[in-house]
């Protein structure tokens, strides 16, 4: 059992998180305050209601960030029987909105069911990938079982039917699929049986069609299937550089359908302009990377691939979001995490930053006194280690012993491929091996990257766009 060390959250992560979710409650006020007067004569209506389940999140955010994460593998199995007894039952007796039966009514509150189906999915494939470990290549043995779980949450969800939240739950259980080292060559087989299927899904319904045909056209049908975008078209262009101002917003007044939810960044561009929306975009950018760094440094393999479980779910649901309303793809109706209004939503997100930020306080024993290799010939340094007894990490071992059979120079040349800032630990099942504290550099196109982990007997060069997820390999070798 890994010996681990319990220290600070992550106070940037802590910080970022708090910031979008008073932007949102900013936003709320902005774009719901005409709609809730009018129809319900308190211009604080939403308001209220959001900043209620804002504090509660917080509250559950502060809980689950002081509990041990690895707790949570005991928790996993009753949470995700319980997600899918609400996902069975809000079909039977849940509340239709919008087309969708997907709530369940409780007086003026609702709860979508499909919210914790996102976390306790994310818990779910960690712990079950985590368990398996190498026979996760084999695909009848580890891959089958985890695709056949996606396939019946999926399942269950696309009875209500709600196609947005499916290519969630789906697209960042696949990127976890990829970090916990499934065969490619599968999911890519899997993939290209499943694409009819989500043509026949797509195209059995007409306003499924209508809105693909609307994002490809949207000024064919301005009054019907493009009215939402092409209103959303005309905040953007309202706001210009630098915006009409907050409050002053004129496509909220009952021209844009759903300005507080769904189509809340519109405001944000209306009101703040070009400016204000890429300063937004960054800070979630922001939130958004330095979940990806609290996911690689975790000390074990349950704790990445939460973590990147929970920031690709929330990454995913921002991208179709604010896609859909600057008309980049189809409008599927999601909301924009920790903005948009929705009580659930954001519970269920505040909830999962709260196990991210549990992630980020465990360190690898030993963890914040780990030692960083001096200035000078790193190469060299790493090579007195290892003439010392300590066993080196498997990343760099092959690579210098190379270098050094050739002379000095050639493991000054070696001295490049071993990051500056880069940090060692003491195995805590090894006390006489080192492992990588830290994730490893961004590879760069077009040059080669002598950081090669071992699969199946073969190198494979770590390149192009998985090698943002290879680098988790790296820091949980798998004994193959």
């Amino acid at each position: 059992m890994n010996t681990t060390n319990r220290g600070r959250p992550d106070f940037l992560m802590l910080f970022l998180t708090v910031l979008l979710a008073a932007i949102g409650l900013v936003m709320v006020f902005s774009s719901s305050a005409m709609t809730s007067s009018i129809k319900y004569h308190n211009m604080w209506y939403f308001e209220l209601r959001q900043v209620t389940w804002a504090f509660a999140g917080l509250f559950l955010l502060f809980f689950f960030m002081n509990i041990r994460y690895r707790k949570l593998k005991k928790w996993f199995r009753p949470l995700f029987l319980l997600t899918v007894v609400l996902l069975v039952l809000v079909l039977i007796v849940g509340t239709k909105v919008n087309g969708h039966k997907s709530w369940f009514g409780i007086g003026s509150l609702g709860m979508q069911p499909t919210e914790l189906a996102k976390l306790s999915l994310v818990l779910y494939l960690a712990a079950l990938i985590e368990k398996k470990g190498a026979r996760f290549q084999n695909f009848k043995e580890g891959l089958a079982p985890v695709l056949l779980i996606v396939g019946f949450i999926a399942g269950l969800i696309m009875l209500q039917p709600d196609i947005g939240s499916n290519i969630i739950i789906v697209s960042a259980s696949v990127i976890m699929m990829i970090v916990g080292g499934a065969n490619r060559k599968h999911l890519l087989l899997v993939a290209l049986c499943a694409m009819p299927v989500g043509l026949v899904i797509v195209m059995a319904k007409s306003y499924r069609i209508q809105r693909l045909t609307s994002f490809m056209d949207p000024w064919s049908d301005t009054q019907n299937s493009s009215y939402q975008l092409v209103q959303s078209l005309y905040a953007f262009g309202h706001g210009g550089l630098a915006g009409s101002g907050f409050g002053q917003g004129v496509q909220k007044l009952f021209y844009l359908p759903e300005a507080h939810t769904d189509f809340i960044f519109s405001t944000i561009g209306e009101e703040f302009g070009f400016i204000g929306s890429a300063l937004f975009l960054l800070i979630y950018l922001a939130f958004l990377w330095r979940g990806l760094i609290i996911a690689l440094r975790s000390p074990d393999l349950f704790g990445t691939l939460c973590g990147i479980g929970i920031v690709t779910t929330i990454g995913i649901q921002a991208l179709i979001n604010l896609g859909g309303v600057t008309g980049s793809i189809p409008i599927t109706g999601v909301p924009l995490p920790f903005i948009s209004y929705g009580g659930s939503s954001l519970l269920l997100c505040m909830v999962s930053i709260g196990v991210l930020l549990s992630i980020s306080r465990e360190r690898a024993a030993g963890g914040r006194k780990r030692g960083r290799l001096l200035p000078g010939n790193r190469a060299a340094q790493l090579m007195d280690m290892s003439h010392h007894g300590f066993d080196l990490p498997v990343q760099f071992g092959h690579l210098l012993e190379r270098h050094a059979a050739g002379g000095e120079k050639r493991l000054r040349n070696a001295d490049r491929f071993v990051p500056k800032r880069q940090a060692f630990v003491r195995d805590p099942d090894d006390h006489d091996a080192l492992v990588l504290a830290g994730p490893l550099p961004l590879h760069q196109p077009g040059r080669f990257h002598p950081l090669q982990h071992r699969r199946q007997g073969s190198r494979v060069e770590i390149e192009d766009f998985a090698q943002l997820f290879d680098r988790a390999f790296f820091l949980f070798p798998q004994n193959q």
